[in-house]
């Protein structure tokens, strides 16, 4: 059987990955479904959170949902022809909070459900030193549903540049992904680890252009089609100012 993984990361298109967390009776399912839990939770904790749930409350909420998405086998309902699966979610999230929440702090953990394994206090942290104080709760949602994105770009091209045996490289080039071009400091940064100019201006271009890449592709795995890549990257990047 093919490796569902490549160097921690699927391979598959991420609505590929949904499509076979809603398959119950497949034998990556669990996998698949942990898999999506684990990038996207935080987002839904912190939706919840901004709309006024207490940290505990929010943790039963986001709990109870995604265990009800596998139980209910809601994923087997959902397809690319209808949207973004980020809005998908968030609406179910709603649905969920104003149907269901009531039965959230009752959820019988376990059943046919698998054990999710996610950590509720490092949540509660970043919720409280993150900048929620202003914009909407879809508004929160976005940012985080932003960030989750980048960070899962950010590990796939780690794990590349891990494979190549260059992950020291990578962790000394990695700040020129947000730093102006004009503003980087090549010179002095090669100087002071014994490489050329050129050498870190010539990696971090091959760098920035992988990176583009796996962008592009990590957000058109979440929509209906890839005519709405830009679209998606301008609302990504607005979800951060």
């Amino acid at each position: 059987m093919k490796n569902d993984r490549t160097h921690g990361t699927f391979s598959t298109t991420r609505w590929t990955l949904v499509l076979r967390a809603g398959d119950s009776e497949g034998p990556s399912s669990e996998t698949a479904w942990q898999h999506l839990c684990k990038i996207y939770w935080y987002p839904l904790y912190a939706y919840a959170r901004r709309n006024g749930a207490a940290k505990e409350d929010a943790e039963d909420i986001v709990q109870g949902f995604l265990l009800s998405l596998f139980e209910r086998q809601d994923l087997n309902r959902v397809s690319p022809e209808k949207g973004k699966f980020r809005s998908f979610l968030l609406a179910s999230l709603k649905h969920y909070i104003s149907h269901a929440a009531d039965k959230a702090k009752t959820l019988k953990r376990g059943g046919a459900a698998p054990h999710l394994s996610l950590d509720w206090e490092q949540a509660g942290t970043r919720f409280e030193i993150s900048d929620t104080t202003s914009g909407t709760p879809d508004e929160i949602y976005d940012r985080e549903w932003a960030f989750a994105l980048l960070q899962n770009v950010l590990e796939r091209l780690r794990s590349e540049w891990q494979a190549k045996h260059k992950e020291a490289l990578f962790d000394l080039l990695q700040i020129f992904l947000t730093v102006d071009r004009d503003d980087a400091k090549y010179a002095e940064t090669a100087a002071s680890h014994g490489f050329s100019e050129n050498y870190l201006r010539v990696n971090t271009h091959r760098l920035r252009k992988r990176y583009r890449e796996l962008l592009r592709e990590e957000i058109g795995q979440t929509l209906k089609n890839r005519d709405m890549i830009e679209d998606e990257m301008q609302a990504l990047f607005k979800a951060f100012t």
